[in-house]
């Protein structure tokens, strides 16, 4: 896995976390 990669992958996840959390609010 190169770490563009997995950047992007914990990007994605950051976002999914952050979207979460504004939609519990």
């Amino acid at each position: 896995m190169t770490p563009k990669n997995l950047y992007l992958v914990f990007s994605w996840h950051l976002e999914g976390v952050i979207s979460d959390v504004f939609r519990c609010t």
